[in-house]
């Protein structure tokens, strides 16, 4: 748990501190261009997500082809400003699955913060 937690601590920190750069946001749109890709080659996918659109009354529809194209407009500055936005230590939530006992994760949360 210990490094595990340690690690997401310090990326978050790290995140709020310094951003995002555009070279990262560029790696995550890839990734995410080429999973969507691999998905939406699935019939059964693209009907799931016309008809959550659909069932969520979405006004307006928006299609893979779109949603693609909005996403490459994208920019590290608008990702970095619904960082200082929206995420924040002070509103931090964590949950903690494993064999350990609230004395443990008390004790290493006091220490940290």
């Amino acid at each position: 748990m210990y490094t595990t937690f340690l690690l997401l601590l310090n990326t978050l920190e790290n995140v709020l501190k310094n951003g995002v750069t555009a070279d990262e946001v560029n790696k995550a749109k890839t990734s995410l261009k080429n999973k969507i890709a691999m998905v939406y080659e699935n019939t059964h996918a693209m009907a799931l997500f016309y008809s959550e659109q659909l069932l969520l009354k979405y006004p307006k529809i928006i299609t893979v082809t779109n949603f693609l194209n909005k996403l490459e407009n994208v920019t590290a500055k608008e990702i970095n400003e619904l960082i200082k936005k929206y995420l924040s230590l002070d509103k931090l939530t964590i949950g903690i699955v494993g064999n350990y006992s609230y004395k443990q994760v008390l004790d290493y949360l006091t220490t940290r913060f």
